[in-house]
């Protein structure tokens, strides 16, 4: 075990995925990010949305990561779901970026207007 062996793993799967806050606020609820185009989930009747881009291609320079960690409401694979019928996770998570937003660390003059904010 472990002689020097190393697994090689793409650092597109292993790096982290975040969407322009404009695009996700836009989208109106947290998404799924699955494989399938043609996916419609049974309870919610939402397609996957793959707008999700790795860290790597956005311009780090211009650019505000928001990091959003949680877990989903109703997990279980294909008929998992992060959020829930109405949106609260996706209504929550605006209403906290939107408020960091105001804060006097973060005013949107100082920063929305020269940088992407991406979560």
């Amino acid at each position: 075990m472990g002689c020097g062996v190393t697994k090689v793993v793409s650092l597109q799967h292993r790096e982290a995925h975040f969407v322009p806050f404009s695009e996700f606020k836009e989208h109106g609820c947290v998404s799924r990010r699955g494989h399938r185009s043609d996916f419609v989930h049974r309870l919610t009747g939402q397609r996957n949305a793959n707008m999700y881009k790795a860290k790597s291609e956005f311009d780090r320079a211009a650019t505000i990561f928001i990091f959003v960690t949680h877990r989903w409401l109703s997990p279980g694979g294909a008929s998992g779901h992060p959020d829930d019928m109405h949106c609260s996770k996706f209504k929550l998570i605006v209403q906290a970026v939107e408020w960091m937003l105001c804060t006097k660390h973060m005013k949107k003059t100082d920063y929305g207007m020269r940088r992407q904010i991406i979560i």
